[in-house]
């Protein structure tokens, strides 16, 4: 069936493409012939025998988890992915059902249904969708698109993740229902007295009060001109967002429940109705750090400011933020040494120093050399840790900046122990290797990968042992990199220049955005590739080759060998993941 699936999307995309580029109709014989040696190729791997490398590995797999179940089963506990990493936490199963209760008694956002609810929440949905469509508030292929299929649909489930991050490891409640009805960068901003704080919204998923969250998304699209979204009126998303808000039903433990308050935890929409909400519970507080001249930063439900008055004045404002909303309560923290996310910040006597930071309960845990993924994912994974690090990491070695200050002889575990926030470059760089080393990488490696990605930051350290030793080489090579556009701006910019037309380009735009916008016209000029995936199979790995063969055998002299065939692949995933 896997594969089954893979073929139809592998041979449904090169039909459609050949039809629309070159009028090679479906039942064409050399498309035919193409789908044969193809299918052919990929039912292979069901004839073909499991080497002895990979049989033992699978017995050996389910030995390990038949134990695991075993020894779960007699101790009482259970095991869950936990959250925001890769790795498993066990605990015990009465403390998790005491710790599920206490959530839903502390929230109130569930209450039992007498029985299942799935097929009443359907009917809603569908009288919606046609009442809608009937009004014209939606258009009859937005109508197709959200009609469910009554035999498809299923009871959306909870379960909950630890989070091991947080005093307690307490529970975040998922609802899985993919099926279910309801589908500071300026130094002048610094002073040597600035405080920075850090705070986070205590469960805001689930304490979204449904009609002003429409109210508040309503009000959202008018002050930003959004009359109409793809046809849509505002008044026909409105009645959309309510139903999913107020009809999210699900089962957990055999018993039914309906969320009264908040939305689904693990939902894309969810998760845009907090940020518009949000948006408009911030904004007293972000008016008040523009006047004063400070920083306000926010990702979802995590916000990082700067303050330079007294901090009772800044304990006074987050008190009134924490009282004006009945359902919003905050947790914070106060400090000029502090972390956001992942980043470390300090406040040195008025200079910025930044670091990688690492959560005392996180895991070193990084995908194993040994798991069946492509070979570019172990060199990207060294390559993206690196660049962190360079990125965060504001200095070469610890106390750098606080040698001018302390005497150059100073030691540098005086200097770490007098300020124990700061994580330099090269230590981290120690981490990295270390978490590698422990995840199976071999040591050749790492070392090669370090050296090649040092080089893209013109550095030129010892390919033996690739450590950089001068402060100002780093800073040098720092700055160039910190010039460079992040992923993030390059999608920002692709998105944009995807917008426009070629007679809204002007010399004031921004550069970044002029790359996509000339890269955008160019294939336009140029025939696409058409790109195609399987998923990745270290004993598959001929594959590529065999595809490209297949296509040059079949489409060789025809209009189609012209057209360039990229052949990727997936991750597959697996218990090492």
């Amino acid at each position: 069936m896997h594969t089954e699936n893979q073929l139809k999307e592998i041979i449904d995309k090169i039909t459609k493409s050949l039809c629309d580029r070159y009028c090679i109709v479906p039942n064409a014989r050399e498309l035919q012939n193409f789908n044969e040696k193809l299918k052919s190729l990929f039912h292979e791997r069901y004839d073909d025998a499991l080497s002895y490398l990979d049989k033992y590995r699978i017995r050996r797999e389910i030995k390990l988890v038949h134990s695991i179940r075993r020894k779960l089963y007699r101790a009482d506990h259970i095991i869950r992915v936990t959250d925001k990493s890769a790795v498993f936490h066990v605990g015990s199963m009465p403390d998790y059902e005491r710790k599920v209760h206490d959530y839903q008694m502390k929230t109130n956002s569930y209450v039992e249904l007498p029985s299942n609810p799935l097929m009443v929440t359907y009917d809603k949905v569908f009288h919606l969708l046609n009442e809608l469509r009937s009004k014209k508030m939606i258009l009859p292929w937005q109508y197709e698109k959200m009609l469910l299929n009554k035999n498809q649909i299923k009871l959306a489930y909870l379960y909950f993740i630890p989070k091991p991050h947080k005093k307690g490891t307490p529970l975040r409640p998922i609802a899985s229902g993919k099926t279910s009805p309801t589908k500071y960068v300026t130094l002048d901003l610094l002073k040597s007295t600035t405080l920075f704080c850090t705070f986070d919204i205590t469960d805001l998923y689930t304490m979204l009060p449904p009609e002003e969250v429409v109210t508040i998304l309503k009000q959202f699209l008018e002050q930003f001109g959004h009359r109409h979204v793809k046809n849509m009126s505002i008044e026909g998303i409105g009645h959309l967002a309510r139903i999913i808000l107020t009809e999210h039903v699900f089962v957990y433990n055999n018993k039914y429940y309906r969320q009264v308050k908040g939305g689904a935890m693990g939902s894309p929409f969810t998760l845009t109705l907090a940020n518009i909400f949000m948006w408009h519970w911030e904004q007293k507080l972000v008016r008040r750090q523009i006047q004063g001249n400070e920083l306000y930063g926010r990702y979802i439900d995590d916000i990082f400011l700067t303050w330079k008055e007294p901090i009772e004045q800044l304990t006074q404002v987050l008190k009134e933020a924490n009282d004006s909303h009945p359902d919003i309560k905050i947790t914070y923290e106060i400090s000029q040494c502090t972390s956001f996310l992942d980043l470390r910040i300090q406040n040195t006597d008025g200079q910025l120093q930044t670091s990688v930071h690492h959560k005392v309960s996180s895991e070193p845990y990084i995908l194993p050399f040994k798991s069946d993924h492509p070979h570019h994912t172990f060199e990207n994974i060294i390559n993206t840790q690196l660049l962190r690090a360079a990125r965060y990491c504001s200095t070469l070695e610890a106390g750098m900046c606080l040698k001018k200050k302390m005497g150059w002889c100073a030691p540098s575990r005086t200097l770490m122990a007098a300020h124990p926030c700061l994580e330099e470059f090269n230590r981290e760089q120690q981490y990295i290797k270390l978490m590698l080393l422990y995840a199976g990488y071999p040591l050749k490696y790492i070392r090669y990968y370090f050296y090649k990605t040092l080089v893209t930051l013109s550095i030129n350290p010892p390919i033996i042992t690739p450590i950089i030793y001068h402060e100002n080489q780093y800073d040098l090579a720092r700055q160039n990199y910190l010039k460079q556009p992040t992923k993030l701006q390059h999608l920002r910019a692709s998105r944009i220049a995807g917008q426009m037309n070629p007679h809204q380009r002007s010399l004031w735009m921004d550069p970044i955005v002029s790359f996509h916008f000339d890269k955008k016209q160019q294939k336009k000029n140029t025939d696409d590739p058409m790109i195609i995936h399987y998923i990745h199979e270290k004993r598959l790995r001929h594959y590529k080759f065999m595809i490209h063969k297949i296509w040059q055998q079949v489409f060789g002299k025809t209009p189609a060998a012209t057209m360039r065939l990229i052949v990727g692949t997936r991750n597959n995933r697996n218990l090492i993941k």
